[in-house]
Formats: C-alpha cells, structure tokens, sequence
C-alpha cells in the first residue's frame, strides 16, 4: 500500500494557514464594552442614535445604587461608542419612591427625549411618568416634567411608557408621543394610553385611550403600546391582545393616527402563538420606516413553528394589512432552542436591524446561557443578512424577576449599535455595548473578513452527530464542509446542493472520530469562508 505522504503535508500546511488566520481574528474582534461596569444591579437598557450627529449616541438603563433604589442612568458618546461620558442619573420626584422603563427619543434637530417612571408600591401606591430633554446630546438634562400619573386614571397609567417624536417635516414635526399602560399590579380592566406634547413636554394634551371594545388588551396585564412615527407623521402603535369576546387566540392589533391621537385608525396585525413557559420573554418591537412612507415592522417572540423564534411582520399602507410573518433568527426550524427579547430599529435611510437573546450555543432550556444575536436587512424586510452574535462571551443564566424584559438597538446608516444586561461579570449583572459596522455584515468576501459567527454548530460537544446550520449569500456556489482533526489531517469531506436562498443546515455523523478537538471549515470553490471549533466527545 503506497500513502502519498504530500497530500497529508498539504493539508497540514493548509490547516495551520487557517488556523493562524481564525486566531488573529479572535485576538482582534472587538470586546464588548461593560457600560455600566458598577457593582449590583443595571437593567432594561435602551438606546438611540442623533440623526443630526450620528455619531452621537445616548443610552439608558435601570441602576440599582448603594441606597437600594433603581435609578434611571444615562451616559452619551459622540464617537459612536469609542468613548462614553461620565454617568447622569434621573432625579426621583419624592425621596421613597423609585424608577423604571427607560425610553429615549431624538428629534432631527438634535434634541433629545427621554422618559422614565417613578413609583412605589409600599406604603401606598403611587407614581407618574415624566419626561426630559437634553439640548446637548445626552451630557444635561433639563427639568422633568409630569406626563401622566396615577390622577389620570383610575387604573394607575403610569407603567411602561414608550416616547416617539414626530420627525416628518410636516405640520406635526416635533411634537412628541408617550404611550402608557395600566400598572401591572392594578387588579381590574387594563387600557393603553397616549398624551403628546407640541411644545418640547412642557404642557401635554388630554389624556387618550388608545384600546376599545374590540380591539382591547383583554385579560392581559403586561401589554405595553410601542409607539413609533412614520416619515409622513403617521403614529404606529401596536399591542397585544387576549379577548375571548372576540377572538379564542391571542392576537397583535394595530392602532394608526395622523391628528395626534384624535381619532385612531385600527387593525388586526395577525395571531401570535404562545405556548406555556417561563424564564423568558414574549416581547414584541414596533418601528416605522423613516425613509418610506407608511412603511413600518412588527418584531416578536412566537412558537409557531414549534419552539420561539423570532418573527418579523410589515405594512406597507399605513398599517391596514400586514404581511406573512418572516422568521429572522436562521438557526434549524424548531430545534428547541429559545430565541426571546426581541428589539429592533430603522436607521435614517431605512436600513432595519434586529436583536435579540439566543440560546443556540448553549442549548435548548431556557435556563442555558445565553448570547444576543443580530440580523439586517437593507431591502426593507424581505430578506435577511446572516444572524451573527454579537457577544463574546455566553452569559450565564440568572433568575431575574423584574427588571430584564428589554434590550436596546440603534441603527445608524454605517453602524448597528446595541445594549443588553448580562451576567458574565458575576454577581453583577451589568449593561454591556458593542456596534457592528454595516458593510461587515451585509457583505461576505473572505475568510479575513468574513464574520465566523454565522456558522452554528449544535449540539457542541457532542458523542454521535453535529448539527450544522449557516448562511452565505446566494451567489455562493459549490459549497462544501471540511473537516480537520487537531494534527491537521482532513477527516471528512460533505458537499452541499446550491441552496438559492443561502441557508444550509445538515447533520454530520461524528460516531467514528477519536475524541479530541476538530475544527470545521466552510470551503467555496477554492476559498475557506468560515471556520468553527467542535469537541467529540
């Protein structure tokens, strides 16, 4: 028997090429940046982008201080993140009570919005919704004012609240919009609320229910109304119902108005699927698309599929009809793992980004670690980049009753940027930072550039069988798997059927390899486009 020595020299030199390469770009990926980076308890982080000065960026979080109170926190960069400021807090309107529910809001001349709640629950209930704005890209902000409290209603309406402005150039430009909710804990009928402002929050309009017979939130008592204005001044604000009145499912409902809340258009977006299930959360994104008119996106946490995926819905007319759900996240069609907290943006040309919690490295529980997970579209959600992780390193789960329901995204027209609590950092569980440039992943070229993220390995380690899923652009071609064992040789070889829409999943049987360590490469034609480390066990 004749071995030809060469061939396993090559592909030895081959593998150490490749090798060298993947760790010089695990050396040189960006660190996610620990923005609060502070000793206890910061959650529910938002973010927004300045479309005057897109380098100007300002988040927001829930900070619990040394005094056992959550407070409000903000810190702003004018380098897109490189560097932060000093953190500011929100004031607390009386010395007993404490904050929640961060939003953020710019106008297109620069100025920014921000609104919060302040609350207690013992000795008594009470708490309002209050409103600022900073002159000076999130470094100040000016007095708080008083949106909505607990003497507008009965239903306590002062929970939740969102905040949009009107950037649409038109008669309404500027005005701002707050949604509210019934608090959760008020026992009885619960409503969702709007009030706008014409003059910077300095006065607000009558207090408006937005939901109606019909078109109620029903038994729920957690359904916020996310507020988002189109580029023609159209308010979008979406909610979710549960009314056996009218309908035996759960559903998504649509509420559209030009006259500031006056009069409200509404509709049925489509039925949600919600199995039983905790530990994670079923939250939903509404945005409208500052670039195309009557354009907007529904993002949300749904199983129908047989376990939660993230699902992705649009209107093109104003929120009359909507389309089919798109499922966003790319790992294998019910697979068992749980994809949840859904956030998502438009960036001033209309450049639409998505993100949200995966579990898809780690397993199928929803108390596995957890990474966030991106995808963009640039075609006006009818198609998706590959999902990419955003995180570098896997969370550890950790049991959060309040507090952890929302991460934020931001979109610039070069960047997307995104902040999220984690528990890496334990026992702190802080708000950590990352951007992603848009052309590195809306385009794939090499393996120097390419993001490895993209290809999924499941279960890893694993005895018997790898499941494998991945996305590459359509114009890839002869698509092949090679797999190396740790000395370099080549132990398998799978080519793969041209898939038109770029997506690969398949199941490679493992059983026969030694333990140890392989690394898998995804070759196209004669170019190695993306690599991942697997364990047999």
């Amino acid at each position: 028997m004749c071995i030809d020595h060469s061939l396993h020299i090559k592909s030895k030199s081959l593998f150490i090429i490749l090798l060298l390469t993947l760790t010089a770009l695990s050396s040189s990926a960006q660190t996610n940046y620990n923005l609060s980076n502070l000793a206890f308890f910061d959650g529910e982080p938002y973010i927004a982008v300045n479309p005057a000065n897109q380098n100007n960026v300002i988040a927001g979080w829930m900070r619990m201080r040394a005094d056992g109170k959550i407070w409000i926190a903000t810190k702003s960069s004018f380098d897109q993140g490189q560097t932060w400021s000093s953190i500011q807090y929100m004031p607390h309107d009386t010395i007993i009570n404490g904050s929640a529910d961060v939003s953020i809001a710019f106008h297109s001349s620069g100025t920014a919005y921000l609104s919060w709640i302040n609350f207690r629950t013992s000795p008594d209930t009470s708490g309002a919704i209050f409103v600022s704005k900073s002159l000076d890209g999130g470094l100040t902000w000016g007095t708080a004012n008083n949106v909505i409290d607990g003497t507008d209603k009965p239903d306590l309406p002062f929970d939740r609240p969102w905040i949009a402005v009107d950037n649409s150039g038109g008669p309404n430009d500027g005005v701002v919009f707050v949604t509210s909710m019934s608090a959760y804990w008020y026992v009885g009928q619960h409503h969702i609320y709007l009030r706008t402002s014409a003059d910077g929050g300095a006065s607000w309009s009558a207090i408006k229910q937005i939901d109606t017979t019909g078109y109620s939130v029903g038994s729920l008592t957690v359904s916020y109304g996310g507020i988002s204005i189109g580029s023609n001044g159209r308010a979008y604000i979406a909610f979710i119902s549960y009314d056996v009145s009218v309908s035996p499912v759960v559903n998504y409902y649509s509420i559209t108005s030009t006259d500031l809340g006056n009069t409200f258009n509404r509709n049925k977006i489509g039925r949600v699927f919600l199995g039983p299930g905790a530990d994670f959360t079923k939250g939903w994104s509404l945005k409208a698309n500052p670039a195309i008119a009557e354009n907007a996106v529904l993002a949300w946490v749904d199983n129908r599929n047989g376990d939660y995926d993230i699902l992705l819905s649009k209107t093109v007319d104003g929120g009359m009809n909507w389309s089919t759900p798109l499922k966003v996240n790319d790992d294998t069609t019910n697979n068992g793992v749980i994809q949840d907290m859904v956030w998502c943006d438009f960036s001033p040309s209309g450049k639409l980004g998505v993100t949200w919690k995966d579990r898809r490295l780690n397993g199928t529980s929803a108390t596995v670690p957890f990474d966030i997970y991106a995808a963009v579209s640039t075609d006006n959600a009818n198609t998706f980049s590959p999902n990419f992780r955003v995180t570098n390193v896997s969370s550890p789960y950790f049991a959060i009753s309040q507090g952890n329901s929302f991460l934020g995204c931001a979109m610039s027209d070069s960047s997307m940027l995104m902040n999220w609590g984690d528990y890496r950092n334990s026992p702190d569980w802080n708000i950590y930072f990352d951007k992603k440039e848009l052309s590195t992943i809306t385009s794939i070229r090499d393996l120097t550039k390419a993001p490895e993220y993209s290809l999924n390995i499941f279960p890893n380690p694993s005895n018997d069988a790898i499941q494998v899923s991945f996305a590459l652009p359509a114009k890839y071609s002869h698509v092949e798997m090679i797999l190396f064992n740790s000395v370099g040789q080549i132990v398998k070889e799978v080519p793969l059927t041209r898939n038109p829409l770029g997506r690969y999943s398949t199941e490679i049987d493992i059983s026969k390899f030694q333990k140890g360590v392989y690394y898998l490469f995804i070759k196209n034609n004669h170019s190695y486009i993306r690599s991942k480390r697997f364990i047999k066990n």
